[in-house]
Order: C-alpha cells, then sequence, then structure tokens
C-alpha cells in the first residue's frame, strides 16, 4: 500500500508538473501584443512608408492590456536616424527617383508606431516629437554618384554623417 501511495502522488505531481508547463507555454502565446513601426516620408500616418517593421511586446503573468502595449511603442519604434547605415538604408529606398549629383534629394523622415490593437486613427499613433508637441523630422539628403567616370553610379547618402 505505502509503494502504491508514494506511486500515486508520483503521478499527481507529473500530471501537476505537466499542466503548468501547458498553462505557462499558453500564457506565453496569449500574453504578447504586436507594435507596428514606421519611417514615414512627411508627419502624417497617411504619408509614404519609407520602412516598417514589427515588434513583439510581453507582459507579466496577468497579460498585457492594449493601453500597456501602446506605451511601450516610443521604446520600440524609436530607431536611430543618425548612423550611416539608416541614413544610407532610406536613401536606397528611393533609389529609381534620386537625380546624380551635384543633384539631391531631401527627404523629410517621421518616426511612426502603433499597437496594432489600437484603432488606425492619427489619435493612437505615437511620432516622434520635440518638447513643444511638434513631430520631429530629420532630412535625409540622397544622390546618385559615381566616384570615378568608368565606375557605377551607385546611392549614396549625402549628409555630413555619411563621409
Amino acid at each position: 500500500t505505502l509503494l502504491y501511495t508514494i506511486k500515486f502522488e508520483g503521478t499527481m505531481i507529473a500530471k501537476s508538473v505537466v499542466l503548468f508547463l501547458a498553462l505557462v507555454s499558453l500564457s506565453q502565446s496569449w500574453n504578447t501584443r504586436t507594435l507596428a513601426c514606421q519611417l514615414k516620408e512627411g508627419t502624417s500616418i497617411n504619408s509614404h512608408t519609407i520602412r516598417s517593421w514589427s515588434r513583439t511586446v510581453r507582459g507579466g503573468f496577468g497579460g498585457i492590456s492594449c493601453s500597456e502595449a501602446q506605451e511601450k511603442v516610443r521604446s520600440q519604434c524609436n530607431v536611430n536616424l543618425n548612423t550611416k547605415s539608416e541614413r544610407q538604408r532610406i536613401c536606397e529606398h528611393y533609389s529609381a527617383s534620386l537625380p546624380v549629383w551635384p543633384g539631391k534629394k531631401v527627404v523629410p523622415v517621421t518616426r511612426m508606431g502603433k499597437a496594432n490593437c489600437m484603432d488606425h486613427v492619427a489619435s493612437n499613433f505615437w511620432r516622434d516629437e520635440d518638447s513643444h508637441g511638434k513631430s520631429r523630422v530629420t532630412n535625409v539628403c540622397c544622390t546618385k554618384y559615381a566616384p570615378n567616370p568608368w565606375a557605377p553610379i551607385k546611392v549614396h547618402c549625402c549628409d555630413s554623417i555619411c563621409y
């Protein structure tokens, strides 16, 4: 009888562990929200999208609400536009419409984003803003250039940060 009791308790413990692991696994899938991040040409949500990406955020065991996810948009969508690689990536997006040096195209770029669970209206979008609530726009200079007459023409960022 003692052996049977120990075996029964062991089975109960094993079932409890399996149930616990199943609940943890399930909580990881329902306990997430997706954020939509964009770089826009201009300051409107309807402006041309230069680049978009998504981020997944997780909450505690109790879940993550839509408003909690929306509060994370700023930190998750705040890509650094002051790098050569990011500005070059923006210029590559416009390669078909860029003039050849000394001509150039200046692209006004605004960082935006929202939680996918929020309605698609302007007030639900986070925009990078200054301390006065005005959209912060980063102007990115783009051109095509060939360093030598025999070299192929390539897309270049023409901002000083790119040299």
